[in-house]
């Protein structure tokens, strides 16, 4: 199954998708810095379930090629290409001769903010 099949069967499961509609975008949001233990504290101060819960459909745990311990750019790099990455290094392989750009190479368009 194809990256974007896998999505796709994600984001049915989840019910944010309709089978009959096709998927023209798919919006991966990445809270940076908040983890479950995170999300668990803000919800046990204000009594009460978050914006988050409502949209979230999964989680993914991600480490560093070289740390146990990711950072923003490792953990971006690892989401978007599939292929884990040192820490600072962003779109480059645990080497720096080694450029991850998964999109155009499947033809896909891709964008980051």
């Amino acid at each position: 199954m194809t990256r974007r099949g896998v999505v796709a069967a994600l984001l049915l499961a989840a019910g944010v998708l309709d089978a009959a509609l096709p998927v023209r975008n798919v919006i991966l949001m990445i809270p940076d810095g908040c983890g479950f233990s995170t999300a668990t504290l803000a919800r046990l101060y204000s009594g009460r379930p978050l914006a988050l819960d409502a949209v979230l459909c999964g989680a993914v745990k991600t480490n560093a090629d070289n740390s146990i311990i990711t950072e923003s750019a490792a953990a971006a790099t690892a989401l978007a290409t599939g292929y884990k990455t040192s820490c600072g290094f962003l779109a480059i392989g645990p080497s720096p001769n080694g450029r991850l750009n998964v999109a155009p190479a499947n033809h896909l368009p891709a964008g980051g903010v």
